[in-house]
């Protein structure tokens, strides 16, 4: 039903008001005649041409059940809908939906979001990464530039995470423009390793096959980080986390025989690392290519040519934060951190 403006109400009140007829009005306002009929009828008992307050439907749960529904899922923030939906049902005797719940607490700002994941820190490893925080914490800029960060990461071939929706209708289940294909049995991963400093990067090396500290040694240390060092002078300074293949004797003779100095890395600690982040920007900057790689080999050209792509100014700010990290682990007392 059309709504009439609120000068064309008056206008209509003013047209019967001097006995023009409800057919006529209508025509003139282009609406129906019961319309017009309802505004006289409301001007006559009220004197005005507002639409009357209307009664929507009436909440199921009152301002005190809101606020022990929020209070519950305070006290346990893994409870799903459902559980929250079965606990209040227990609690107050009133049956609502699960998106009853998540309403009331989409009202005071709570939504299920993808927890953070943290690794599980002993007393032990806490307080190694406090020691190895306040050693650090007065760094400066100067000497984080000598330091050249290192690590490796794992992409898989086909990795959904659960969030990847479509667009479609009702019926449109099986159109081609909203299906994804994926193979099942292509299933792969490539293993990326790859080096950063202030000034520059390494190349992303693709590994192939097992990283042992032969290879490491062979393909990492020899090839790409010994001619960064020769180039870095005296005070290069390298930095792997604890790895078997990093620590191997292999690997452990060949910084002594080319007296490179390494950064010593307290376990558990890729939050301390500034690479960390650039790994899940990779991620995310492959998943976004269309069309995306279908093969262990397109998957590898993808994840070099996306590296490359990764402004220097990320890298650089990344290490400038070692300081922040250390004192952000300090006051956590060893805690994990927010990158």
């Amino acid at each position: 039903m059309k709504r009439l403006p609120e000068n064309d109400r008056w206008r209509a009140i003013g047209m019967l008001q001097v006995k023009e007829t409800y057919y006529n009005v209508a025509r003139y306002l282009n609406v129906s005649q019961p319309v017009i009929k309802r505004l006289w009828n409301r001007y006559q008992e009220t004197g005005k041409v507002t639409d009357l307050p209307r009664k929507g439907r009436p909440r199921s749960t009152t301002a005190d059940q809101d606020r022990k529904l929020v209070n519950k899922v305070m006290e346990d923030r893994h409870l799903t809908s459902t559980q929250l939906r079965h606990s209040f049902l227990a609690a107050t005797g009133v049956s609502v939906s699960k998106q009853t719940v998540r309403n009331r607490l989409h009202a005071v700002n709570l939504r299920a979001r993808r927890p953070h994941i943290v690794r599980p820190l002993s007393a032990h490893h806490r307080e190694a990464r406090k020691t190895w925080s306040q050693q650090h914490a007065k760094w400066t800029a100067k000497q984080w530039d000598s330091v050249m960060f290192s690590d490796e990461s794992i992409y898989t071939l086909n990795a959904r995470d659960g969030r990847l929706r479509v667009w479609r209708r009702a019926g449109e289940r099986h159109i081609p423009c909203t299906v994804i294909k994926e193979d099942l049995y292509a299933r792969g991963r490539v293993q990326v390793w790859a080096g950063i400093t202030t000034t520059g990067r390494t190349e992303l090396h693709i590994c192939h096959g097992s990283l042992t500290g032969l290879y490491y040694r062979d393909k990492m240390i020899r090839e790409v980080v010994m001619p960064f060092a020769k180039r870095q002078g005296k005070d290069f300074i390298f930095q792997d986390d604890n790895a078997p293949a990093h620590r191997s004797r292999l690997v452990q003779d060949e910084w002594q025989g080319n007296n490179v100095r390494t950064l010593p890395w307290p376990a558990m600690s890729p939050d301390l690392s500034p690479i960390e982040p650039l790994w899940d920007m990779l991620r995310r900057q492959v998943r976004e290519r269309r069309p995306p790689p279908e093969n262990l080999q397109e998957l590898a050209d993808v994840l070099q040519e996306e590296w490359r792509r990764i402004p220097q100014e990320k890298i650089e700010g990344l290490i400038r934060s070692m300081r922040r990290r250390c004192l952000a682990c300090l006051a956590s007392d060893g805690a994990s951190i927010h990158q």
